[in-house]
């Protein structure tokens, strides 16, 4: 799938999540396939929030490409603490991370909507909310 992530809409795509996600550039700790692996269910949900996406140009559709990108990193930040140990040890010198991974996915799909809204054909979808009806007449009557 991959039409909205291709190289001839932003090449650096993979390098932008890395830095989201890690701080830098570091494809050992999150390889090409591993951020691969979540593009077609990114794009199926941003595709079904902006119909005419395959119209966009210019600004808008580099406002789709970073809401996709944050929102693969949103997908991968539950898995970062198996890929990112909270302690690292080395003979001389130990570093202790605690990020908070869950904080983390909350920022960054807060950042992909904003993207989207950001999007000038983009509206937002009215959320429905169910109201509590009360019957017009008693559900029972009293004994008597």
């Amino acid at each position: 799938m991959a039409d909205i992530l291709t190289t001839a809409n932003r090449s650096t795509w993979k390098t932008q999540a890395r830095i989201l996600l890690l701080g830098s550039d570091d494809s050992a700790t999150l390889p090409d396939a591993t951020l691969t692996a979540f593009i077609d269910d990114v794009e199926r949900d941003i595709k079904a929030k902006v119909t005419d996406w395959a119209t966009l140009t210019g600004d808008d559709l580099q406002y789709l490409v970073s809401a996709a990108i944050c929102s693969i990193c949103a997908n991968l930040a539950p898995t970062m603490p198996i890929l990112v140990p909270k302690i690292e040890k080395a003979v001389d010198f130990s570093e202790t991370r605690d990020i908070d991974w869950n904080d983390v996915e909350e920022r960054l799909t807060r950042t992909s909507e904003a993207f989207l809204i950001n999007i000038s054909t983009y509206t937002e979808a009215v959320v429905v909310r169910a109201a509590v009806i009360t019957p017009s007449t008693a559900m029972w009557e009293p004994f008597g």
